[in-house]
């Protein structure tokens, strides 16, 4: 698969999953459809609660994705450090 085609699909509005192709900027995807899907799910909360229960999904998920982020930083810079240190002796073995 070309690296890039990820990427190019995405922006494009269409994503793969194991259900099949779905694209996202078709008119059932909607944000105004979202919502009143939203509502009609959770006939028995006002607007405000499920503005709360979507917003608590959205954080979570920034969440998952700052630790993701952080874990993956952690990993390239203790990369890094031991990069250096091979690379130190293989120079120490060398001379």
């Amino acid at each position: 698969m070309d690296c890039v085609l990820p990427t190019r699909i995405a922006r494009n509005g269409t994503a793969f999953t194991k259900f099949g192709k779905l694209v996202i900027r078709n008119a059932e995807y909607n944000v105004n459809q979202l919502w009143s899907a939203w509502c009609q799910k959770f006939k028995d909360k006002t607007s405000n609660e499920v503005l709360g229960m979507v917003a608590f999904q959205f954080a979570k998920l920034y969440q998952t994705l700052a630790n993701r982020e952080n874990a993956t930083n952690d990993i390239l810079e203790k990369f890094e450090e031991n990069l250096n240190e091979y690379l130190l002796k293989i120079d120490a073995e060398g001379k």
